[in-house]
């Protein structure tokens, strides 16, 4: 899939918000896919890029087929902030939406990876459990489980602080150092330009010991 990088696609939304659209159906998708207004932009997307454009529009039609290749495992990275809202707002604003979700895990599909596995690293305060079920991604889960693609979903921290406040304790090491591959970025940092051999890098929930450790010119 040849792609430039300088381009930029638009889509209008059907609608504002995130609201099925029952009344549509597109001949690559199975009857059961929800079309929803995420489906329904993600598709003018797909369609503007001229992905797999001569099969466009008949039930054949994998626009992400040149990337995702049979046999492929995919990883899904959608931003999964925290549990919840302090302004009671809902969680909109801190989420990828599980309709964007399954939107893209619909072609993705189409695609025929050995392997969808959707995860991401919240804040170490997010009670995963309660996100994702305020998210409705169990469900997602299901409804492809129950067709016969197994999806699988993962909490990618390895420190979490079931608190949510800094002094109140935190759970370490509950994944293994042995399921992540460490980057040394070396100049190529864009941290680079500011760091010094007494940098004190900080980031909320995180030991400074060890980013001490990593962040160094």
């Amino acid at each position: 899939m040849t792609l430039d990088p300088r381009r930029v696609f638009c889509a209008r939304a059907p609608a504002p918000g995130y609201a099925p659209c029952p009344d549509l159906r597109f001949p690559e998708l199975p009857e059961w896919a929800r079309v929803t207004t995420s489906l329904v932009t993600l598709r003018s997307l797909l369609t503007q890029a001229a992905l797999d454009l001569r099969r466009l529009g008949s039930p054949e039609w994998n626009p992400l087929g040149e990337a995702v290749r049979p046999g492929d495992r995919v990883v899904v990275k959608p931003n999964w902030v925290r549990h919840r809202n302090g302004s009671d707002k809902g969680l909109d604003c801190l989420v990828t939406h599980t309709d964007v979700i399954e939107a893209v895990v619909q072609y993705l599909v189409k695609a025929r990876p050995r392997s969808i596995l959707v995860g991401d690293a919240p804040v170490q305060g997010c009670d995963f459990e309660v996100l994702m079920t305020s998210c409705r991604v169990p469900e997602m889960v299901e409804r492809f489980r129950a067709r016969g693609v197994e999806i699988l979903v993962r909490d990618f921290r390895r420190t979490i602080m079931p608190r949510e406040r800094l002094g109140a304790g935190s759970e370490t090491e509950r994944r293994p150092l042995g399921d992540y591959v460490l980057f040394d970025l070396g100049r190529d940092s864009c941290l680079e330009a500011i760091t010094t051999p007494r940098s004190e890098f900080r980031v909320t929930m995180y030991d400074p010991d060890a980013m001490k450790r990593t962040h160094a010119p």
